[in-house]
């Protein structure tokens, strides 16, 4: 009887070494930031090295959200250790940098530590821009612009520490206040000097020579004295919602 030999099946095993588990591609990869370069149509590209391999790869620069003339922008710095994907396992598919991280030679920042409980991790969001360097929000078109809100108790505090100042636009605030605390100052002191002319006027019956005020005078201030009340009070309301800087 004769025997009949099998050939060995290259695609299947193949597959076999391909399957979960024992994936001979690397997906993910650590690598170091060698050198940033800058595309007008394809945007940021990075060179970087791969760990523990030393292979020299350049990766997009990747973001949590990017679009046509959109996206956000958190830039890198050379020798960062950085997560890379390489799409499918293959670098020829276009590695993309997803993620960097602090280390003890880039440590976190303090705002990242619970005030109240040394060791402790924050539970609340922070986002600490690099020290020097500015945070930017840009927004174009028609639309509603910048919608910044606290929904509940919670306050808005826009706070300038240093020596910047204020800017709502183009105009600077010097006061500790964006409304200004000198305005504010010398606008109630008007108010409360006008309240008590119409006060007097509007209760005297005549001058102290002895001659008779106008008629229509007294009844003109006598009807301007509810518009300053309701003046004074809406600009209470007002200026309790100041916006402190420093």
């Amino acid at each position: 009887m004769t025997s009949i030999r099998r050939t060995i099946d290259t695609s299947r095993l193949s597959a076999a070494a391909s399957r979960p588990g024992i994936d001979p591609r690397i997906n993910l990869s650590l690598a170091i930031v060698k050198d940033i370069a800058f595309d007008a149509e394809h945007g940021i590209f990075v060179d970087v090295q791969l760990v523990p391999t030393g292979e020299l790869e350049t990766a997009y620069l990747g973001s949590g959200y990017a679009g046509n003339l959109a996206g956000d922008y958190c830039p890198v710095k050379l020798e960062d250790t950085v997560l890379v994907g390489l799409p499918s396992g293959d670098a020829g598919n276009g590695p993309i940098i997803l993620a960097r991280w602090n280390s003890a030679g880039d440590p976190p920042p303090l705002d990242f530590q619970d005030p109240d409980n040394e060791g402790e991790a924050r539970k609340a969001r922070v986002l600490r821009v690099e020290v020097d360097q500015p945070y930017l929000i840009r927004t174009s078109g028609s639309g509603d612009g910048v919608d910044i809100s606290v929904e509940g108790d919670g306050d808005l505090i826009l706070e300038v520490k240093g020596a910047g100042t204020a800017k709502l636009g183009d105009r600077e605030a010097d006061q500790p206040f964006v409304r200004g605390n000198d305005y504010a100052d010398a606008e109630g002191t008007f108010l409360d000097a006008l309240e008590t002319f119409v006060t007097a006027v509007s209760g005297a019956g005549a001058d102290p020579q002895g001659g008779l005020l106008a008629a229509g005078v007294i009844a003109a201030v006598t009807a301007f004295k509810p518009s300053i009340s309701t003046f004074k009070n809406a600009r209470t309301t007002y200026l309790s919602t100041k916006v402190e800087g420093t």
